[in-house]
Parts: structure tokens; C-alpha cells; sequence
């Protein structure tokens, strides 16, 4: 069974993003939390087993894609078609 952090992979490769932009991105939206490339990976890995809620909206928010598609996967992932990597 695919877990959130599975999910931001997915889509930050579809986005183009590496692990460093997404991390970028949170101190250039002025969040005002930083997250580093670490915590990034553990996302993804699985290391961490849940993400704190304002965590998951900001990553949601970066990404364009549900918070609730990110943590559950289910319903629809895009926020807005426009957005999605070319496949």
C-alpha cells in the first residue's frame, strides 16, 4: 500500500522538483518553517510514518495537489490540470 511519502515523489517528479527545490520552496513561499532535504527524503522513504498537518498543507500547496489525495490517495490529486508535469 503506497504511503503520503510515496505520493510526494510521485509528484515532485512530475513536477521536475529534486528533493532541494522542494525544501527551496518552503522558505520561498515565506512559510516561515524551513524543511530540509532530509526530512524530504524521509518522507518519501517511509522513515517517517506521518507528516504534521501544516506540513502536509504546505507540501499539498506547492505540489497543486489535494491535501487529502497526498495522505489518503484517493479522490482527485490535481488541484488544477494545468498544473501537471508533461507525461
Amino acid at each position: 500500500m503506497a504511503h503520503f511519502g510515496s505520493r510526494i515523489k510521485e509528484i515532485r517528479i512530475k513536477r521536475m522538483l529534486s528533493q532541494n527545490d522542494l525544501a527551496k520552496a518552503f522558505y520561498e513561499l515565506d512559510f516561515k518553517k524551513k524543511i530540509n532535504r532530509t526530512a524530504i527524503a524521509q518522507w518519501e522513504t517511509g522513515a517517517t510514518k506521518a507528516i504534521e498537518g501544516d506540513n502536509l498543507l504546505r507540501v499539498s500547496t506547492i505540489l497543486g495537489v489535494s491535501p487529502f489525495w497526498l495522505l489518503y490517495g484517493d479522490g482527485k490529486n490535481w488541484y488544477n490540470n494545468s498544473k501537471q508535469g508533461k507525461e
